[in-house]
């Protein structure tokens, strides 16, 4: 199982995961502090930026990541269940940082770090799992 882990086709995987996971992070992290600094609370600045930010992992990830093409009727509601129970942990976790009366820029940059690693687990190990996939650089 170790070996699967370290094959060339997992390593890649992830490396195209981690890009288009940086990139969703990015416009969620700009968008987020944009947001809170033009005097949004910080549920809304985290709310905007998640929605905004989540279409273009699933567009990201779908197509580059795991080179799926098609099989929407498989893939987009087990993306929209994943993005419903991260979306949940990560909005909870916001909350109670929120409620702890944590500063609202830490606030946000650990939500920021929260959810890559989590979003990583969950969609190899369920939303994109099973499908017929192959790298989008190979036809």
């Amino acid at each position: 199982m170790l070996a699967k882990f370290l094959s060339p086709a997992f390593i890649a995987r992830t490396f195209r995961f981690a890009i288009v996971g940086i990139a969703s992070t990015i416009i969620y992290a700009a968008l987020a502090f944009g947001l809170l600094a033009a005097g949004f609370a910080t549920l809304w600045a985290h709310s905007i930026a998640y929605v905004i930010s989540i279409l273009a992992s699933y567009a990201g990830q779908k197509v580059f990541t795991f080179g799926i093409r098609g099989q929407h009727r498989r893939n987009m509601p087990r993306f929209i269940i994943a993005t419903i129970g991260l979306a949940v942990t990560q909005f909870l976790l916001v909350a109670l940082l929120e409620f702890l009366k944590v500063d609202p820029r830490i606030t946000l940059a650990i939500s920021t770090l929260y959810y890559p690693p989590a979003s990583f687990v969950v969609h190899n190990l369920w939303t994109f799992r099973g499908s017929s996939s192959q790298p989008a650089t190979e036809a």
